[in-house]
Order: structure tokens, then C-alpha cells, then sequence
């Protein structure tokens, strides 16, 4: 009978850590007014060879491009308010984060109340990389996209061996699988060619994932599950987000089906991924989105080939194209699986790290009169790759970061102008943000330098420059919020359960996970059968 008591209490404390698996400590909590103390500012020359010019923290908080407003939402934006010289400056200057701390395995939650807007020259990805080995250990890309294109791309990038089904074995996710071969310098896989540099990507086909769509819905969540047996990647509007996320307890077996997933595929995720830093960035032009193949389709060059004949002319000349060019964060979070027991690693001191630009997904070169096609990471295009894309209209937003100081070489013409910042007396928006962005919404909780070959459009000699993040063209409509969506509070208090011990296990020097499967009432019944059979 004892033994059937002990029995019993250990089956209950296994249910238990099996029904509650994530958790999430403070120091994996990035928002408020600790948000940047936890990232470094990125300052190199772009590795896509982009037109932007990335700055320090100092920098960027005088000129007012990064801030927190009176809601604890993060400010992340571009300068708008100065031209440029296209040949005497590095380009538009603009912030590139990356997490201090680098990760193995995680729940990864970004709850956006805004993403920089679909505009002609832009580039904006949120992902993860190694920054030591690329692309050795492979890179995660969860939203990108470029130019005016209405839906993100998920992809990933690893070198030989790892390939995905998307839904050729079975309907498993909602996104359209456009790549299947995750390797870098793949150009086919057993579903079909594609161009090397692409990796493995999906378009997401969700309602208002990306962009304006998405800002004007009140934004929503993404989230990205990295474990020893698949990546999954989600995405939420503001009025779907799952009740457990929102409380802080998330379970993402309850979601439903996922935009992307690794599974049914062939990818060893332990062989190919390993100790990833989170990355936010708005880069301009660049190996992906300045290629003639695709800046040519977008509606800023049809306006006036002439006067832009190339990406960077325009970016330079046109500083209120970007007013919505910025990430309005509330926050984001990674939690820990205590079933998985996923090791972290310490990311090392404060100077920047050089980590790999975003990779995208090698587009093909569009087809004559077809809107231009859209490459997945930031890699060239690539021929053969088969979505296109439809360009939508930029319309400025209103807003208020300042501008920052131009590049030593830059013309005259950029000096800075400051403009004026909205008194908090009026606006909840503290200096940097907008006015018209303070968006009320319950906020969750309240490549790389190295060498994957770029294809060119026209499938010539490719540069050796890695890139952010992975994007097709598709043909999808640009959707209009016609109703109010309906918010979704969180509870802070349910949020932190960082006192409850996670199990690590140490083998050889190295950190390895247990994996804890199974539901919590069958563990329960099959201990209580055990122990009354004693």
C-alpha cells in the first residue's frame, strides 16, 4: 500500500510537469525598459551589401530611432526625415538588434503591435542564427519579406541534409511550401528544382499576417518552436491568440496546425541547429531586394524609371516612404520547456557580435509581364523558383522619430532636420514613437558573413554574401480590417515561474534534454494500475 502511495505522488508530479512544460524566467523576458539592455546594437557594414547604415545605441537613442513609450511598448524604427546620397553614404541609417544571450531550444513569443510596413526598398526581418558558425548551425527565419509584398516567409537555412514535406505527405501546416531542400547550395530536391541560396520556404497564406494588413488588425503574435524534434512556426492575430499564450502558460500542442514545420520531413534538427541568437533588423535594398529582377517590379520604379533606376536611388531620395517603417514590440519572450530541459547558452560580453545577415531564399527571375517573383531568404534570385508576387502601394505613416545624423561622407543635403516630438501630455507616445502608433492592445505578459553563394537574377556568376531571411512573391490581396478586433488581455502574474527548477542533465561536458512524453491522466492511471497490481 506504501508502495502504492509513492507510486501514485509521482505519477501526479510527472502530470503535472508534462501539462505545465513551458516556462519562462526573467531573463528571458524581453520588454519595457530592460528591452534593450538585453541585445546588442549591430554597427558593421550590412553583410547583404544593403543600403543602410546600422547604429550604435547612443546614436540611436539621441537621434531618437529607438524609445519606449508610457505602455512599456518598444520603439524600433528607421530615420525618415533626411536624403541621402546614393554614392557618398552607407545608406539610410537604421538599428539591428541581436539578443545577448544565445539559445538552445525555446518557445519563442513576439508580440508586435506593429512591423515595419510593405514599402518600396525595405527589407525587415525578425530570425535566428548562430553568429559563430553560419550556416553551419543553421538559421531560422520567422518574418520577412521585401518591397511591397503582402505575406511573410518562413524559412531556414542549414547546410547538406536536412529537407522538409510541407504538405506533400499530409495536411500538416497552413503555409504554402514553395522550397522544400533546406540546404543553402541546393538547387533541387525530390519535389522539384529550386535556386541555390533559397533554403526551404513557405509562404504564409494566414489573413493579415504581415505588414499593413497586419498593423491595421492591431498586430498580433509569432511564435517559433524549437525543440530536438522539429521547428513549428505560428502566427496570431490580436483577436486569436490562444487563451494559454495569452495567460502566460503556453501549450502549443493546442494550436492547431502551423504555417511552417520540419515535420514529416528529413532533418535531424540536433545536426543542424545550435545556439541561436535572436535578430531584429530593417535593412534597405541589399543582394535580395536591390536586384534589378525584383526592384523592377515594384510600383516606385514604374512611377519613374528614370529618376529611380535602382533601389538604393530611391530609398535615398524618399525619407517619408519609411515613416512606417518600424517595430512597435510588446514584448518578447522565450520559455523553456521543463519536459525538454533545453540547455542555454551564455552569450559572451557586450560588443556587438558579427553575426550572419538574414539569409533569404533565392528568388528566380519573373517571368516577362508577371509581378516580380520573391526570393526566400536574403539570397539573390535564383531561376526556377516558382511564386510571384503583386506589389502593393506605399502610403506613409504618420509618426515622429527623429532622424539621425548622415554618414561622414554623405552629400549636404543630409543633414539632419529633428522633428518634432509628441508632448506626453497628449499622447501616451513618449519621444520616438509615432502618435498615431500607441496602439491599445493587452501586450502578452502585462547571414550572416559567411558564404552561401547569392545567385544573381539572371543566374550568373553568385556573390558570396549571406543574407537575412528567405521570401517569395505571391499573389495575395492586400486584406482591410473592417471590424474591431477583440483583445486579448494577459495576466503578468502567471507569466514568471522561473523559481520552479528546470532538469538539466550533463553528459561529457555537454548539456542533453529529457524528454518527457505522454498526457497527464494517463500517466496518472497507468501509475494507479501499477501500484493496485502491487
Amino acid at each position: 500500500m506504501y508502495l502504492f502511495h509513492l507510486i501514485t505522488i509521482w505519477a501526479f508530479l510527472l502530470a503535472t510537469a508534462v501539462s505545465a512544460s513551458y516556462v519562462l524566467s526573467p531573463e528571458d523576458t524581453y520588454q519595457g525598459n530592460t528591452f534593450f539592455e538585453k541585445f546588442n546594437f549591430f554597427t558593421a557594414a550590412d553583410p547583404n551589401a544593403g543600403f543602410v547604415q546600422y547604429l550604435d545605441q547612443n546614436t540611436a537613442t539621441n537621434a531618437r530611432l529607438t524609445s519606449v513609450n508610457d505602455a512599456q511598448q518598444v520603439y524600433i524604427g528607421v530615420d525618415y526625415e533626411n536624403t541621402y546620397d546614393v554614392n557618398g553614404s552607407r545608406g539610410r541609417p537604421s538599428i539591428r538588434l541581436e539578443t545577448k544571450k544565445a539559445y538552445q531550444y525555446g518557445l519563442f513569443v513576439f508580440d508586435l503591435a506593429h512591423m515595419p510596413a510593405n514599402t518600396c526598398g525595405k527589407w525587415s526581418a525578425f530570425w535566428t542564427t548562430n553568429e559563430q558558425e553560419w550556416p553551419r548551425w543553421g538559421e531560422i527565419d520567422i518574418i520577412e519579406n521585401i518591397h511591397e509584398n503582402n505575406n511573410t516567409l518562413e524559412a531556414l537555412h542549414t547546410t547538406p541534409g536536412c529537407s522538409v514535406a510541407g504538405n506533400q505527405i499530409s495536411t500538416q501546416m497552413t503555409g504554402k511550401q514553395t522550397t522544400y531542400n533546406c540546404d543553402g547550395t541546393a538547387t533541387s530536391s525530390q519535389y522539384g528544382a529550386q535556386g541555390s541560396g533559397q533554403g526551404c520556404v513557405a509562404e504564409n497564406m494566414s489573413p493579415n499576417n504581415y505588414g499593413r494588413a497586419f498593423n491595421d488588425v492591431g498586430g498580433g503574435v509569432y511564435a517559433m518552436e524549437w525543440n530536438s524534434q522539429a521547428i513549428n512556426i505560428w502566427n496570431f492575430n490580436r483577436n486569436t491568440i490562444p487563451q494559454d499564450l495569452a495567460s502566460g502558460t503556453p501549450n502549443p500542442d493546442g494550436w492547431g496546425p502551423p504555417v511552417f514545420t520540419t515535420k514529416q520531413g528529413s532533418c535531424p534538427i540536433d545536426d543542424h541547429f545550435k545556439d541561436q541568437r535572436v535578430i531584429i533588423d530593417s535593412a534597405f535594398c541589399g543582394n535580395w531586394a536591390g536586384q534589378d529582377a525584383f526592384w523592377q517590379q515594384t510600383s516606385c520604379y514604374k512611377s519613374d524609371p528614370a529618376k529611380y533606376p535602382t533601389c538604393s536611388s530611391y530609398v535615398a531620395a524618399n525619407p517619408a516612404a519609411y515613416k512606417e517603417s518600424y517595430w512597435l514590440v510588446n514584448s518578447l519572450k522565450v520559455y523553456q520547456n521543463r519536459a525538454t530541459s533545453a540547455p542555454i547558452s551564455p552569450a559572451p560580453g557586450s560588443p556587438a557580435p558579427m553575426s550572419p545577415a538574414p539569409m533569404s531564399p533565392a528568388p528566380m527571375s519573373p517571368a516577362p509581364g508577371s509581378p516580380a517573383p520573391m526570393s526566400p531568404a536574403p539570397m539573390s534570385p535564383a531561376p526556377g523558383l516558382p511564386a510571384q508576387m503583386s506589389p502593393a502601394l506605399v502610403s506613409p505613416a504618420p509618426g515622429s522619430p527623429a532622424p539621425i545624423s548622415p554618414a561622414p561622407e554623405s552629400s549636404a543635403t543630409e543633414s539632419p532636420n529633428l522633428p518634432t516630438i509628441p508632448d506626453s501630455s497628449t499622447s501616451q507616445i513618449v519621444t520616438g514613437v509615432p502618435a498615431s502608433s500607441t496602439v491599445s492592445v493587452a501586450p502578452l505578459g502585462t547571414a550572416s558573413v559567411s558564404g552561401i553563394p547569392y545567385p544573381s537574377a539572371n543566374g550568373s556568376t553568385p556573390i558570396y554574401r549571406p543574407t537575412a531571411t528567405g521570401s517569395f512573391y505571391s499573389t495575395v490581396a492586400s486584406a482591410v480590417a473592417t471590424k474591431t478586433p477583440v483583445l486579448v488581455g494577459i495576466d503578468p502574474s502567471n507569466d514568471d515561474e522561473s523559481s520552479i527548477p528546470t532538469p538539466k542533465f550533463e553528459t561529457a561536458g555537454s548539456s542533453k534534454s529529457v524528454k518527457v512524453g505522454g498526457s497527464s491522466a494517463v500517466a496518472l492511471i497507468a501509475a494507479i494500475a501499477l501500484g493496485m497490481a502491487i
